[in-house]
């Protein structure tokens, strides 16, 4: 009984160990994921705002074309 009983709990851990691997980086994957999303949504703003402000055009009321 000894000998299967070392296995079962060797097995077990060995399982336990690849929970915790997958969880951890599951987590890291969003962090990064996050990371990533957050930093192009700050460097998009940053170039809209630098295209807009040499290229803006303000009109009147009347004063737009329709192509």
């Amino acid at each position: 009984m000894g000998f299967i009983a070392s296995i079962f709990k060797l097995l077990f851990l060995m399982i336990l160990a690849y929970v915790v691997y997958n969880i951890i980086m599951f987590v890291i994957r969003i962090f990064i994921h996050a990371n990533r999303a957050s930093d192009s949504k700050k460097s998009d703003n940053l170039g809209r705002n630098s295209q807009n402000r040499g290229d803006v055009i303000e009109l009147d009321k009347d004063q737009y074309k329709i192509e």
